[in-house]
């Protein structure tokens, strides 16, 4: 991933694929887009501090 997801955005997109979308989707897409740039926010401030992943 080179740069953060746009939350709104990428929710939009998630319940525009599916038929009837409900409060559920809309938290799972929520979810799914915090985790996703929390994980490339902390890969950023890894790749700054020159370090791997020892994990």
């Amino acid at each position: 991933m080179k740069y953060p997801l746009s939350e709104q955005v990428f929710i939009d997109k998630w319940l525009s694929v599916l038929e009837n979308p409900d409060d559920g989707d809309r938290e799972f897409a929520s979810a799914l887009a915090k985790a996703l740039n929390s994980a490339y926010y902390e890969g950023l401030e890894t790749g700054k501090a020159g370090t791997q992943y020892d994990k």
